[in-house]
């Protein structure tokens, strides 16, 4: 009978132990998961590390089946498995400790998730109304509700596209040029006299069709008053959008400080 503190086998033990050691750096990406977790919260990959997770625990069924091979064998004393047995318990309980860290969502993770989602469906020119008010009914956002209250304005809808902006620009434009092109007629003394208002600016000094916003804005601030004044609800949906998107940055600075 072999007595406790000596290991007939201790080369064998030694190259489970290696193994083991080997398998919770490298195979199972300990290290690389520590690294993950340490990251700040807005950065980490729950997904990656929830997959990597999901490895590990294969690879830990396999390693429990390799060692209750191991401790089967007639070849190895009852100090070697008893060491290999408690090699495999702290082994599963990291990975726990690891799993617990890993899942766990912290508020400010939480917050930066949604922020992305509404931030996502403005810029898609979604609807955002329930990502918006999943922020308001936070505590940190009650500070940011007068900011919350600008976005509210197109929540239900969503923004207006530049494609819609676009094509209601040219509809506009098509009007104005059909209506001054079209002579007015006015009936004096029995007589018929034409006359033609003033040539409305060419289509052709409009922006390109597939040219920034920005550019049709500078075209239509750019028209008289006079001309101005059938763009004033293009102008004003403009303005809207960008109030919405200057409230988004707003909203991100106060629900995410930097550092």
């Amino acid at each position: 009978m072999n007595s406790p503190t000596e290991h007939k086998h201790t080369p064998s033990v030694l190259a489970v132990i290696g193994w083991l050691a080997l398998a919770s750096g490298s195979a199972f990406g300990f290290w690389t998961l520590d690294q993950k977790l340490k990251q700040p919260a807005a950065v980490v990959d729950l997904g990656a590390v929830e997959a990597a997770l999901l490895e590990q625990a294969k690879e830990i069924t396999a390693l429990r089946a390799a060692f209750e091979n191991q401790a089967m064998s007639p070849t190895m004393d009852d100090s070697a498995i008893e060491l290999i047995r408690n090699e495999l318990a702290d082994l599963r309980e990291e990975i726990k400790a690891q799993q617990r860290t890993a899942t766990t969502v912290t508020p400010a993770q939480s917050t930066a998730r949604m922020v992305l989602a509404l931030s996502r469906n403005i810029y898609r020119n979604l609807p955002y109304a329930q990502e918006l008010e999943a922020i308001a009914s936070l505590e940190v956002a009650k500070p940011a509700m007068p900011t919350i209250d600008i976005l509210r304005v197109h929540a239900d809808k969503g923004l207006p596209s530049d494609h819609s902006l676009r094509a209601e620009f040219a509809q506009i434009a098509r009007a104005q040029t059909a209506s001054h092109a079209a002579p007015q007629s006015a009936m004096l003394g029995g007589l018929i006299t034409i006359k033609r208002q003033p040539a409305a600016p060419q289509l052709s000094s409009a922006p390109a069709a597939d040219a920034p916003i920005a550019e049709y804005a500078a075209y239509v601030r750019a028209l008289p008053e006079s001309e101005q004044a059938a763009y004033a609800a293009w102008l004003a949906a403009l303005a809207s959008r960008e109030a919405v998107h200057t409230a988004l940055e707003q909203l991100h600075n106060q629900l995410l400080p930097a550092g």
